[in-house]
């Protein structure tokens, strides 16, 4: 069975990844509530500096892209 295309050949929106997604949310809307697991709340902001903290943090470790790391 064959019918009309669904879809159109328009061209997709380019490829994004979680990272962009979250830089572009924290620019969006920095003073909005990220996290919320009480008691710990976190902004958008504030979760952009807790995770450049981590970077810094697991850098300073030897620790880079491709290594795997567990949190507890």
């Amino acid at each position: 069975m064959t019918g009309p295309a669904i879809y159109t050949s328009e061209s997709a929106a380019p490829p994004r990844t979680l990272v962009n997604v979250l830089d572009e949310t924290i620019d969006a809307h920095p003073q909005h509530l990220a996290i919320d697991n009480r008691p710990r709340r976190f902004t958008y902001a504030q979760l952009r500096d807790e995770i450049a903290g981590l970077a810094v943090t697991l850098r300073a470790a030897q620790i880079g892209n491709g290594d795997r790391v567990g949190f507890a």
